[in-house]
């Protein structure tokens, strides 16, 4: 939210976990709500009218990257992490 509002903003979302697909296959996925805006750190509901969606799959992408890495200590999958960037 800080890269879209340009302030860091407290917001909330609702994320739910499902494990199956439309077939009952095992296809897990996110289904995720999220505020149209924040608190800023005056207190004030700040809007975010438009959102780029992109900014956030980067960010995830990211943060999931950032933690696969930490987990591989040795550096054992560090190529296939690079191909996904």
């Amino acid at each position: 939210m800080e890269k879209v509002a340009g302030v860091s903003l407290e917001c909330g979302c609702l994320i739910v976990l499902h494990t199956v697909g439309r077939k009952s296959d095992f296809k897990p996925h996110l289904h995720i709500m999220l505020m149209s805006g924040g608190i800023s750190p005056e207190g004030q509901w700040i809007s975010l009218k438009k959102f780029d969606f992109s900014i956030l799959n980067r960010t995830w992408k990211e943060t999931l990257l950032a933690g696969m890495r930490n987990w591989d200590e040795l550096g054992e999958f560090e190529s296939v992490f690079s191909e996904t960037e």
